[in-house]
């Protein structure tokens, strides 16, 4: 797969994000019947070779002749996680792309007016490590993070946050941000959804400029992880989730995309 291959497909990850936003749409000034909640989480490896997907966990591994892949995804509740990873060593040329990605929608009710916000965070790393790659070699670690409402009647919506690393070393990633609502008197009562996206992904084209048979061992080691570590951390103001059925109902998945394109490569 080539670089720009990979950052294309870091755009279907951001606008597959739109898919859940568009199946839950306003139409005609109102929201459709409420699905208090949904997940979908999906994990690849070897360039979707290897994939799985499931409501709550997804997992998928493949190894390899010069080192292994792997990819991990879960929501559980407002918490979501996903993480990416693989190790490569020294011999020819290695094309190699990994992905997991994990999302939920959970319905609100507007239960008084002024300003509401909802807080979330998010605490993880990416690291580049590694020995006798060539200058010819590009490599990336990366994730993206979105919050949405669709079509927010009540403010402003937030675009995905990117964190993206090239260079070697280990790099700790933490913050949090607001997504803040304006609510009027007659919006009290009025339900809508907001979905939470996590992907992460490491690919790369790797030429070592060692033998393998060296005794230095030469490979790299890419990781993006943001395992259990993207979360709703706080909820203020006229604003109060839906309360979650006995049975989780899937809305649907915003990171559909990343399915699309596996179809797509087969």
């Amino acid at each position: 797969m080539k670089k720009v291959e990979i950052f294309m497909l870091s755009l279907v990850v951001v606008f597959g994000l739109a898919v859940v936003q568009a199946q839950a749409s306003v139409v005609g000034g109102s929201f459709p019947e409420p699905y208090p909640y949904g997940s979908k989480c999906t994990a690849s490896a070897d360039g979707y070779l290897v994939y799985d997907e499931g409501d709550t966990y997804a997992f998928a591994e493949n190894f390899l002749v010069n080192g292994w892949e792997e990819s991990e995804a879960r929501a559980l509740g407002w918490e979501l996680g996903a993480r990416s990873c693989g190790r490569y060593e020294g011999g020819s040329t290695m094309i190699l792309y990994t992905d997991s990605s994990s999302e939920f929608t959970q319905w609100f009710e507007v239960t008084a007016a002024g300003t509401a916000t909802i807080k979330y965070g998010w605490n993880g790393e990416q690291s580049i490590v590694g020995t006798d790659v060539s200058n010819g070699s590009w490599h990336e670690v990366a994730c993206i993070l979105e919050i949405y409402v669709p079509e927010n009647p009540f403010g402003n919506n937030q675009g995905p946050i990117m964190f993206r690393n090239y260079e070697f070393g280990i790099f700790p990633i933490e913050g949090s941000n607001n997504l803040v609502f304006e609510f009027e008197d007659e919006d009290i009562g009025r339900q809508f959804p907001v979905s939470f996206g996590l992907a992460t992904w490491v690919g790369g084209e790797i030429v070592f400029s060692s033998d393998p048979s060296d005794p230095s061992d030469p490979y790299i080691e890419l990781k993006s992880n943001f395992y259990d570590t993207a979360k709703i951390c706080k909820i203020t103001g006229g604003l109060a989730p839906v309360p979650l059925p006995t049975t989780l109902l899937l809305l649907g998945s915003g990171l559909v995309g990343l399915v699309c394109l596996r179809r797509m490569r087969r």
